[in-house]
């Protein structure tokens, strides 16, 4: 009894899912051969054995976060190697300039910025220009103060990674109990149906658009696990001293999306 365009779209349903199938497949065997890169992992046959040591699925988020040192940004500060050279160096460098020197240096820097701008129609505005020239031409002074600036420039990066870091390992932890939470709620949904269904109370066409809306909460589920286990990764490298650059969550949008349009 079913018409041929309610065909056509069951049919279509099932090409989607082989294809997402096929990517997913692809997506898996790029992952495994990065790994083995960075293993240093060469021979095919110690490949296959290492897919098959891998775990089959991530496991669940944990109910609360154990980010260890509350002061995150200190911990990162301390954990980056270079930045302990940098500020060594720095130290170095404003030793051997006097204190005087650099509060010369100082006062010229904030008179140079507070120049007036060129009023409309003259000469094209000019960088700020430093009126003493012996605080040019001190090589010292330029040691200290490029030194210096270096280290506040990789510091306040430093912090920012922290922050952010820290920020998306909280959102994303509660975007994995959160899509955990809408699976449960959709499983508890589709075995209702399938009890009404039994029951001759609702179609064969709600059981499937059930179940279907089940497996997207599924998908949803395991993006957002994976988003949280890679902000924890990203998190754990940050403290252990490496630049890091937080998970993107565009894997995870995009599920939510393909999720709540009814996709599969």
């Amino acid at each position: 009894n079913w018409s041929q365009a309610r065909l056509l779209r069951e049919q279509l349903t099932e090409a989607q899912a082989r294809q997402a199938w096929t990517r997913a497949a692809q997506a898996q065997q790029a992952a495994t051969e990065q790994l083995a890169r960075l293993l240093g992992v060469w021979d095919a046959q110690a490949v296959v054995q290492l897919t098959q040591r891998l775990p089959a699925q991530l496991p669940e988020p944990p109910a609360a976060l154990s980010m260890g040192n509350a002061d995150a940004e200190a911990a990162a500060l301390r954990s980056q190697p270079l930045l302990a050279q940098q500020r060594l160096k720095a130290e170095r460098a404003l030793v051997a300039v006097s204190p005087e020197r650099l509060a010369a240096w100082s006062q010229a820097v904030d008179e140079a910025l507070k120049t007036p701008a060129a009023p409309a129609g003259s000469t094209p505005w000019l960088a700020p220009e430093i009126g003493d020239p012996r605080l040019v031409r001190d090589h010292a002074l330029e040691a200290a103060v490029t030194a210096e600036s270096a280290l506040l420039i990789a510091a306040a990066e430093r912090r920012s990674m922290a922050r952010e870091a820290r920020s998306q390992l909280h959102s994303q932890h509660a975007s994995a109990l959160q899509t955990q939470q809408v699976l449960r709620l959709q499983t508890a949904l589709e075995q209702e149906t399938l009890l009404r269904y039994n029951g001759m109370l609702q179609s064969s066409w709600d059981l499937l658009a059930s179940a279907g809306e089940r497996l997207n909460a599924l998908d949803a589920a395991l993006m957002a696990r994976r988003d949280f286990w890679l902000a924890q990764a990203d998190w754990d490298a940050l403290l252990a001293g490496a630049d890091v650059e937080p998970a993107s969550t565009g894997a995870s949008s995009d599920n939510n999306n393909r999720a709540a349009a009814g996709g599969h």
